[in-house]
Formats: structure tokens, C-alpha cells, sequence
């Protein structure tokens, strides 16, 4: 009785092994690039922080623009009660920084 647990007896094939191995191979690629991205998303963070410009308050956090103000209206974050516009033009943020792709 064969206790190494695999089948009794059986053995992987090769073209067995060559899809397991690529299968892994996607799974690692697959990783590396969400690491990329999440490493992307937040030196886009660090950056809004560095370069944010309102108040918070009667002024959009990030960019500035005036509440109430040509119907610019406000959301409250949940987590630092502060305001940011509803509506932010993605051309906004393409300026900070050159990490623009992926948005």
C-alpha cells in the first residue's frame, strides 16, 4: 500500500506535470502583476495625500473646487468625515503623477 499520498501505484504523466507547472507559472504572473498594481495604487494614494488642497470642509479636498459653487456638490467619507467632490474629472488625477495607467 502505497501511503505517500498519490494515487496507488500512479504516477503524473509528463503532459500531467507540464500543466501543473502552468498552471503555477499563471498563478505567480498572476500575483507579481496584482503586487504591481496594488504597489501603483498606493503611490497614487501618497500622493493624493501630499498634494491635497481643500479643506475638507467648504473646499474639495483634492482638488479644491468650492462647494455650492456652479453645482458642485459634496460626499462625506465615512472613515476621516472630511468632503470631496462627487464628481473629480479623471484628468485630475492624471496630473499627479505619471502612474496614470490603470485607472
Amino acid at each position: 500500500m502505497n501511503m505517500s499520498g498519490g494515487a496507488q501505484g500512479a504516477d503524473l504523466t509528463d503532459e500531467e506535470k507540464e500543466i501543473i507547472n502552468s498552471v503555477l507559472a499563471r498563478a505567480a504572473m498572476m500575483e507579481a502583476k496584482e503586487q504591481q498594481r496594488i504597489e501603483r495604487l498606493s503611490s497614487r494614494l501618497d500622493i493624493i495625500k501630499k498634494t491635497a488642497c481643500g479643506d475638507g470642509q467648504s473646499h474639495c479636498l483634492l482638488c479644491g473646487a468650492s462647494f455650492g459653487a456652479q453645482g458642485v456638490t459634496a460626499v462625506l467619507c465615512a472613515k476621516c468625515k472630511k468632503f470631496v467632490k462627487l464628481f473629480i474629472p479623471l484628468e485630475f488625477f492624471k496630473t499627479l503623477t505619471h502612474y496614470n495607467h490603470g485607472l
